[in-house]
């Protein structure tokens, strides 16, 4: 697909909430569509930085807004004459239509997005024989933001707040209702556009964080009880927050905490503030590009908002950095947060000083509130998920038709297969994983290995995946139920042709020479029954979860024998006789399958290599709790009865002795204190001692993960550590007793003569 972004400033850097917004979504959109960034440039916009953008865009360009005291009065006059709100029409440029006119001719565009309401009116200046989609992207409503800030102001802003109100009601919701979509940041934004006009396709996508660069951090200072408000200061709300916040506010903290300090940091206008700096007391800061050290100096932050529209990306960003928030309440609007469990809400001047101040005093409290906060936005506001939702948005609207897609020029740029028969048959289960299946049959079809076939075995899917086959495989095999991966793989395997088959989960990506160097690997050795790859150590998902499992992935591929005992299933490969003549995968396992095999492969005497410099690319996205879940009753539980079934003890892969002792290390740490009669320093010395030999025995692991991510990362492993071997434990611990119970159900069962 080919999209056309008109933006307000460049999105880089991103240093405010909407360039922010931009250059998060724009640039994972980019992965899998051709992009192009059209942008109204203000004064501190710099051409020459579009190389930044242009590392991920096809093609950036933009028109200077040119404009003084005396043109923003003339072209307000001219679009009031025109039908604009005073507060638009200074964004209204002839050469900025004209580009877009060019490039709407020059290209075929499959979707136009357009980012705030003020830039709307240029949907006007498409090229007439334009046909592609339209979408509007509302940061927020200025109507609604005028009518906040008419009520908190007064005097003669208070008049200029009432008329600008009262120029734009309505006017944002016909606009709408021009275009062929509209995305809007919260619920609350969309009712307000419903309520005002019918008809209007709306779909909410919530400002985010990158879960995966910002990271949860302790205090630089124990002692510190610096409280952080961040925003661009030029913005009146945020102005008015700063200045109501030292009046009515900060003095009554200081009467409790007296060493209590305020740091305000923002771009664009921070001299409007500069008559608040105290030493000692208040401390203003001007631009900033990396928020970390900032948060890292402060115990928490404040968002004593009390007009503005659109949803706060400053609040998503102190909570990904694990700082505990207060906030009024429309502070926190448009965003999906419960008040007492991810951040503490407070209208009124005492009770948000009350509300800080309790904070400070109990640093339990305060960790506790962080905690839960950094696993709301991981959950729900991770750039990822919200580019996510924005793709399916995208796959909905945009009429069908052919177009330039990343998909297309993949295709055509592939190398023109033989009429001969595949030399390699690639097998990919899929079942309600229509995003992964595209991205993996996208990243298939650049192989530079021609003589390949691609068979996707849809196992009952309703989401669309078999449609997303259907245009990009070689083969679509379409199963009337779903009836687990076992069933697909094999059947996928009896339609191969090829004499290899290399097993392909619809959640991994290969690279262009991956399949060429599967062929090496068994030319090589020609002894070789099967082989599998390893997952790299980076992947798309960015919320902790996902990235700790990678990298165990990875790091148990690195550190293990080459010579396996077992078999991986989402990217293995295995030659098709041998594969057909022991009877492939098991079809009562719903899990664990592609251990079974290997173990079977393996007590027949045939040889499994792992190749772990074969790297592939994992896009699967994990919460803890489904982590949890997998590790559990998709791994723990099925792997015990395999081994157990199989009567395979192998100390390699997930079963080696260092694991295997850590669980007994974490299941003795769990047991201990409910033994009776440990004196209290006795029990924590022991427990002590044995959270120390854990860390100890798990040191290299540790050593890769501060390698590859750093040591605030380490310090959020620990933890996750024990818990997993104590999950682990469990699962275990279940998988022998499910064993057993199948043991006295065979001998239970009466011999059939």
């Amino acid at each position: 697909m080919k999209i056309l972004y008109v933006t307000y400033g460049l999105p880089v850097p991103p240093s405010s909430g909407a360039r922010l917004r931009d250059f998060h979504l724009i640039r994972r959109v980019a992965r899998h569509h051709e992009v192009y960034v059209l942008s109204l440039l203000e004064p501190q916009d710099d051409l020459r930085r579009t190389a930044e953008a242009g590392s991920f865009c096809a093609q950036v360009d933009g028109v200077a807004a040119d404009r003084g005291p005396v043109g923003s009065s003339l072209m307000a006059i001219r679009g009031l004459l025109r039908g604009r709100p005073a507060a638009t029409a200074t964004y209204y440029y002839p050469a900025l239509a004209r580009r877009i006119r060019e490039l709407t001719r020059q290209h075929r565009f499959d979707l136009v997005q357009f980012e705030h309401s003020f830039l709307a009116p240029y949907r006007t200046a498409l090229d007439p024989d334009f046909d592609g989609a339209t979408v509007l992207s509302l940061h927020n409503l200025g109507q609604h933001q005028y009518d906040s800030i008419y009520r908190m102001s007064s005097g003669f802003q208070r008049l200029v707040a009432a008329g600008k109100a009262g120029l734009m009601r309505g006017w944002e919701s016909r606009l709408a209702a021009d275009f062929d979509h509209v995305i809007v940041v919260s619920s609350q934004d969309r009712e307000r556009l419903r309520r005002e006009a019918e008809g209007i396709n709306a779909t909410v996508i919530g400002n985010g964080v990158d879960c995966g660069e910002l990271q949860a951090q302790a205090p630089v200072d124990d002692e510190s009880e610096d409280l952080l408000f961040v925003g661009t200061l030029g913005y009146p709300p945020n102005e008015d927050a700063v200045r109501w916040f030292c009046a009515e506010i900060l003095p009554r903290i200081r009467d409790r905490r007296p060493a209590c300090r305020l740091i305000v940091a923002g771009a664009g206008g921070h001299e409007r503030v500069r008559d608040l700096h105290v030493p000692g007391r208040i401390e203003i800061i001007g631009r900033f590009t990396d928020p970390r050290p900032l948060y890292a100096r402060a115990r928490l932050a404040v968002v004593p908002l009390r007009s503005g529209g659109g949803s706060r990306l400053k609040i998503l960003e102190a909570m990904a950095l694990g700082r505990p928030v207060v906030s009024t309440a429309l502070g926190r609007e448009g965003l999906d947060l419960v008040p007492g469990h991810d951040l503490i809400e407070a209208d009124q001047p005492d009770h948000f000083a009350d509300a800080v101040c309790d904070l400070l005093e109990n640093p339990r409290r305060a960790q506790d509130l962080a905690t839960t906060a950094r696993n709301t936005v991981e959950r729900h506001h991770d750039w990822n998920l919200l580019a996510h939702r924005l793709l399916e948005v995208y796959d909905q609207w945009v009429p069908e038709r052919p177009r330039s897609s990343v998909h297309d020029v993949t295709q055509t740029q592939r190398r023109p297969r033989s009429d001969g028969p595949p030399r390699l048959s690639v097998i990919i289960p899929v079942y309600n994983m229509r995003e992964d299946l595209e991205r993996c049959l996208d990243a298939l079809a650049q192989s530079s290995l021609a003589d390949h076939e691609s068979i996707v075995v849809d196992d009952g899917s309703d989401d669309g995946s078999a449609e997303v086959a259907a245009s990009r495989c070689d083969r679509l095999i379409r199963l009337d139920r779903n009836r687990g991966q076992s069933e697909a793989r094999n059947r996928g395997a009896r339609e191969a042709r090829a004499p290899l088959l290399f097993f392909l989960d619809a959640d991994v990506l290969v690279e262009p020479e991956t399949l060429d160097r599967l062929l090496e690997v068994f030319q090589q050795h020609a002894d070789l029954a099967a082989m599998f790859c390893s997952y790299q150590h980076d992947t798309p998902a960015g919320n902790f979860s996902s990235q700790y499992k990678n990298l165990q992935h990875h790091y148990t591929h690195q550190v293990s024998r080459r010579e396996a005992a077992t078999f991986c299933g989402g990217f293995g490969a295995i030659r098709r006789e041998l594969f057909i003549d022991i009877g492939g995968f098991d079809s009562r396992q719903r899990f664990m399958e592609d251990v079974d095999l290997g173990y079977r492969l393996h007590q027949a005497g045939h040889r499994i290599l792992l190749c772990p410099d074969i790297q592939l690319t994992h896009t699967k996205r994990y919460t803890l709790r489904g982590l949890i879940r997998s590790d559990v009753l998709q791994r723990a539980i099925p792997w015990t009865r395999v081994m157990l079934e199989r009567r395979v003890f192998r100390n390699d892969l997930n079963t080696r002795s260092n694991q295997v002792l850590s669980v007994a290390l974490v299941c003795l740490m769990i047991v201990l204190p409910l033994i009776p009669g440990w004196p209290g320093v006795a029990l924590i010395a022991a427990e002590s001692g044995l959270l120390a030999l854990l860390l100890v025995i798990n040191s290299r692991f540790l050593a890769f993960l501060y390698r590859k991510r750093g040591s605030l990362f380490v310090l959020r492993a620990v933890p996750m550590i024990v818990l997993q071997y104590a999950y682990s434990g469990v699962g275990l611990g279940l998988g022998v007793l499910a064993h057993l119970r199948d043991r006295m159900r065979i001998t239970a069962r009466p011999e059939r003569v």
